[in-house]
């Protein structure tokens, strides 16, 4: 080894360093696909309860309008 450098070092290149920081990169990148997938299937599960959401407030108040015209046929009806 070199005079400088003490017996037991590690010594590290910079492309040994490089290579190890693009592996972690790669693994990170690897680990986060399932997640990006996960992500995007919640945004279409998000944008299925929003057209859900919508037909239920469209039902809901032709409820409300269907049961208010018959009260208001069946009080004529009786009398009221």
């Amino acid at each position: 080894m070199s005079p400088d450098v003490p017996d037991g070092s590690i010594v590290i290149t910079p492309k040994e360093f490089y290579d190890g920081v693009r592996q972690d990169i790669a693994d990170i990148k690897k680990g986060i696909e399932p997640l990006a997938d996960t992500v995007r299937r919640v945004g279409r599960l998000e944008s299925e309860l929003a057209v859900l959401r919508q037909k239920l407030y469209v039902l809901v108040g032709a409820a409300s309008v269907l049961g208010a015209a018959s009260g208001a046929a069946l009080g004529r009806a009786l009398g009221g």
